[in-house]
């Protein structure tokens, strides 16, 4: 379900890259400094959703998968943070977008597929019914 045009673009980062940021503050941080954890990742919500289609349903029609509602009420068009102090004390993203995001999809699918998390609804995966 995407909110609006799905135009909104957000930034991603791994969650390796998230967890090196941390010991980087941790380690050569200033304390009371104000250190941002983001990339330059930046991608529309439609993106992000078209690029899981291609990883989890390759060669599915995106209007079989996505449906459309309408926004919520004062929802940002963009979220970008500067990492600019980050970066100064020695951190730099690692994960390529891609990769992360196809490496990401295959720990839950493995996990789903291992009933680690037997309570989900087993409905989960298939097309909505207002996207027919």
């Amino acid at each position: 379900t995407i909110q609006g045009s799905g135009q909104q673009q957000r930034t991603f980062v791994h969650c390796e890259d998230a967890a090196r940021a941390y010991t980087a503050v941790v380690e050569n941080g200033v304390l009371g400094a104000v250190y941002n954890i983001g990339t330059e990742d930046e991608k529309t919500v439609l993106e992000i959703a078209e690029h899981l289609l291609r990883i989890m349903k390759p060669g599915e029609k995106k209007d079989d998968w996505l449906i459309t509602v309408p926004d919520r009420d004062f929802n940002d068009a963009r979220y970008m943070v500067d990492t600019g102090a980050l970066e100064s004390i020695g951190w730099k993203k690692d994960v390529d977008f891609d990769k992360g995001l196809r490496e990401t999809v295959m720990w839950y699918q493995e996990a789903f597929k291992n009933r680690h998390w037997s309570f989900i609804n087993p409905e989960i995966g298939k097309p909505p019914l207002s996207a027919k």
